[in-house]
């Protein structure tokens, strides 16, 4: 299409949708026989906007006779609202609900059967969705050759009459508005919808000052059949829409709204074009390399807002916010004041009224920001049956309801480690004191036959009280869907709301699925022969289902786990956790723990803020999943950010008090910051969890070690039955030469065989003052260790040789140089 045709095309759309118009701009250029059709458009235009500003019941041709049905179905059409691309709007009365509603029609061609069934499926799927952003929506049918939306009535103006009305927004009405729309987006992709079409004219401001996302005409289905066509307001578009020609997704929704919001912070665009064909040419220019669109720096634009939203508008979606809810937790922590402070707005005499299509989400929130998260612990449920699989089932729909629970922000849900480790025959006061919670789920389930069915209650600790019951049946095929149902009337029953992910399916085989519970029990119980017993179990799930992305993401993790492999050589276990991390991703990008392995496997090639991105992002995902929380603590040890890493081990052991493996990555991370009497509390609370649990006494020899306590310190590490660098280099320290060569020659005699052991070589050498071969021994490790020996920056062990320039360069070489 040529550059004219491409403008007088934007003028035509935009008359359809009511945006302002740059007559001067689009005149600029074209042929005298456009401009005679810029002519007349411009006559349609102000016939529009004439007929827009009419009262409701105006709307008549020139006999008389009104231009819109007297009735739709049940529904008395009292007057037009409005119209658009997609369809008209209309005021009327629904006799039934004895309220005014609003209607919008959508014509359907002859013999698009399959186009009415969707828009009618997905209406009706959003009648159920009730949220503070969201137009509530009532019924959905088709009459002839159209379909019928019948809606709340929502009375306003838009965020366009708004900002021509006063210009720009100031930043703290910026961000109290991009909160409210970050919610109800996100309500709307938690249900399954794109809307794709994010702009300030799809905003309308309720006299209360609260916002509603509207005008969902040219949204589609997550899980349907997504388009590639670019749909949308094309200043609004994510560049790999508009230019690029890829599908539309939650990340192009993001660039959506930070334009929005960019809009109304300065008034203008952070891509701006006279034309279509300009605006592709500037979307490829950042697309190769170009500057990315940067906010101008303002005293009264804070840094952090204009960072949040330049990450958002980022060229490049993989460097945006993975979502709304994302992006919508950096804009609250910026936010003080009360939520829903209305601002003054003018609203003319005839007041806009838009009703639309909207998308829904999750269930309406009474909590504030500033509310704490509610905490909770998920029993095993009662087995009511004798079935052979009853455990599996058992531990299942625990672990099943937890890791759904823990994608809410306003909950603290017990992690299951914790929660199959309590004594039952406990009261409820001692097992709430035990895994500090104020409420408990517990209930039954059992199978009969081919249908499976289970009773959930919630109980207070306090008093044991029942605040919460339901019932539920499913066909046995489907009793993973009891999690979802549970989890669902759970949160709203805790009014959570917010930001709950959207979690896919994650296996229809059931089989699969029981041997993925076997495999992270077998994970949970955190020793290498348990480790390599979960990865069995896990590559037998895939077996049975290939897409299992749970079971992909757990393999990742066995492989990252240098000691639950220790035949295999350190390439080739990471190019296998590299492809199933990969392969879990692809499959659910919701998935915390995909993104978590994803995180340790940038870590492994020393990408380390490829690597504290993913982090974040499982975080976002998973606020409530101790494990990858635990992870997250060690890496951030591991660089140095002692404070950070402390703060994210005390949140996973309080989301699994009961887990020696939480504990002690409070007493690891207290240990890199090196702060040693504090660990050792820790290692020793776990050992009272576990009084087996290796990882304890290899904390408290590191510590005793580190303390002078030599002695306390060999006595731990024998305890772990096999000669380690830490030994030897404990002896070294204590004086016990004779013993350090003795473990010397065992660690090489290991090497000799597979070539594994050479930084703990390395760490023995370090202690007899030897630093020429520690050295030696330091190189063959960064060239056999895949990731190189990332305990260089904190370890203590090497804190003999940090002052030669050879250390030094190592640091450089793995990025770990300060």
């Amino acid at each position: 299409m040529a550059a004219n045709e491409q403008s007088i095309t934007e003028v035509a759309a935009a008359i359809l949708d009511g945006t302002p118009i740059d007559w001067s701009a689009a005149e600029t250029g074209v042929s005298e026989e456009d401009r005679a059709l810029l002519e007349e458009l411009r006559l349609l235009c102000g016939v529009a906007d004439v007929h827009r500003q009419l009262p409701p019941g105006a709307e008549q041709d020139g006999t008389g006779r009104k231009d819109h049905p007297e009735f739709w179905g049940r529904l008395r059409v009292t007057g037009r609202v409005g119209s658009g691309t997609f369809g008209d709007v209309y005021r009327a009365w629904d006799p039934r609900l004895d309220r005014e509603v609003a209607l919008k029609l959508i014509p359907i061609k002859t013999g698009s059967d399959r186009r009415s069934a969707e828009i009618i499926r997905e209406g009706r799927l959003l009648a159920r969705v009730r949220h503070p952003g969201v137009v509530a929506i009532y019924d959905a049918e088709q009459i002839e050759s159209q379909v019928g939306l019948c809606m709340e009535f929502v009375e306003g103006p838009t965020l366009q009459q708004r900002l021509e009305q006063k210009g720009p927004f100031n930043a703290s009405e910026t961000l109290e508005i991009g909160l409210q729309l970050c919610d109800a987006l996100a309500a709307a992709h938690d249900a399954g919808v794109l809307h794709r079409d994010v702009k300030a004219s799809n905003v309308v401001v309720k006299p209360d000052g609260r916002v509603v996302l509207m005008d969902f005409g040219a949204g589609r289905r997550l899980d349907g059949d997504v388009t590639a066509d670019p749909t949308g307001t094309p200043l609004y578009l994510a560049p790999e829409v508009l230019v690029q020609g890829l599908e539309a997704t939650i990340r192009s929704d993001v660039y959506s709204l930070g334009v929005l919001l960019y809009y109304m912070l300065t008034g203008s665009y952070p891509v701006t074009a006279r034309s279509l064909s300009e605006l592709h040419e500037a979307h490829q220019q950042r697309l190769k390399g170009s500057p990315a669109p940067r906010l101008p720096r303002h005293p009264d634009i804070p840094a952090r807002l204009a960072a949040s939203l330049e990450r958002a508008i980022d060229p490049d979606p993989t460097r945006r916010y993975l979502t709304v809810a994302a992006l919508g937790r950096d804009l609250r922590a910026l936010h003080k004041g009360p939520r829903w402070r209305s601002w003054p707005v003018v609203v003319s005499a005839t007041a806009l009224v838009v009703a639309v299509l909207v998308a829904g989400g999750m269930l309406l929130s009474a909590r504030t920001a500033s509310r704490e998260p509610v905490r909770i612990a998920i029993l095993p449920f009662a087995i009511t049956d004798d079935q052979s699989d009853s455990d599996v089932i058992r531990e299942g729909t625990a672990r099943g309801l937890i890791a759904r629970m823990q994608a809410y922000d306003n909950a603290r849900v017990i992690s299951t480690a914790s929660v199959l480790s309590v004594d039952t025959n406990l009261s409820l006061k001692e097992i709430g004191a035990r895994l500090g919670v104020s409420a408990v789920l517990t209930g039954r389930i059992g199978r009969s036959g081919d249908v499976v069915s289970a009773e959930a209650r919630l109980l207070r600790v306090s008093d044991e009280r029942m605040l919460w019951s339901e019932e539920y049946s499913r066909p046995a095929s489907e009793m993973l869907d009891l999690h979802r149902a549970i989890a669902v009337d759970l949160a709203e029953e805790l009014r959570l709301g917010g930001d709950e992910r959207r979690q896919q399916w994650p296996t229809h085989n059931l089989q699969a699925h029981a041997l993925y519970v076997r495999g992270q029990a077998a994970l949970d119980k955190f020793t290498p022969r348990d480790a390599r017993t979960a990865l069995q179990l896990f590559e037998r799930a895939l077996e049975l289902d290939p897409d299992y992305a749970q079971a992909h993401a757990g393999v990742a993790r066995v492989y990252l786990d240098a000691n639950a492999v220790p035949n295999l050589a350190g390439a080739e276990a990471l190019r296998r956790a590299t492809a199933s991390a990969a392969r879990a991703m692809s499959l659910d990008q919701w998935l915390p723990e995909a993104h978590s392995a994803a995180a340790a496997v940038h870590s492994t090639q020393t990408n380390w803020a490829a690597a504290d991105r993913e982090y974040q992002i499982a975080i976002d995902l998973g606020p409530g999943n101790a494990v990858v929380r635990e992870h997250y603590a060690r890496w951030l040890s591991l660089l140095g950010r002692h404070d950070e890493a402390v703060a994210q081990a005390r949140v996973a052991e309080l989301l699994d008090p009961l887990s020696p493996r939480a504990v002690m990555a409070v007493a690891s991370a207290l240990r890199f910051g090196r702060r040693y009497e504090e660990a050792i509390g820790y290692a020793h609370k776990a050992l009272d969890l576990d009084r087996g649990h290796p990882a304890a006494y290899h904390n408290l020899a590191l510590d005793y070690q580190e303390l002078g306590r030599f002695d306390e310190a060999i006595e731990a590490y024998l305890r772990l039955g096999r000669p380690t660098g830490n030994l030897g280099h404990a002896y070294a320290q204590a004086g016990r030469t004779r013993e350090a060569r003795a473990v010397i020659a065992q660690l090489e005699e290991r090497y000799a065989k597979d070539r594994l052991g050479a930084g703990d070589i390395a760490q023995v050498y370090s202690g007899l003052g030897e630093i020429d071969r520690a050295f030696e021994w330091l190189e063959r490790w960064s060239q056999t260790s895949v990731g190189g020996p990332i305990t260089f920056k904190v370890a203590p062990v090497w804190d003999p040789l940090r002052s030669d320039p050879r250390f030094t360069t190592l640091l450089k070489k793995y990025g770990l140089a300060d």
